[in-house]
């Protein structure tokens, strides 16, 4: 992992991990958020090269933080 903070993610405490790596020789990184709400876990996940990952990295945090479990 790159780097590992917890966070808040509708009210709930969770972990945004940041990793870097390949696949099949082709570099990714990847932005993973995951919570745990009463008896079930949410993963949310955000990949991209690394040169292209800012372009979408506002529209994926915008979208975690308005999440809410019904």
């Amino acid at each position: 992992a790159e780097s590992r903070e917890p966070i808040t993610i509708d009210g709930q405490e969770a972990l945004r991990t940041i990793y870097t790596g390949s696949l099949e020789n082709v570099p990714v990184k990847i932005d993973a958020r995951v919570f745990k709400k009463g008896i079930c876990i949410y993963d949310f996940t955000y990949s991209s090269s690394p040169e292209s990952f800012g372009a979408g990295e506002a529209a994926y945090d915008s979208f975690v933080s308005q999440f809410r479990v019904l």
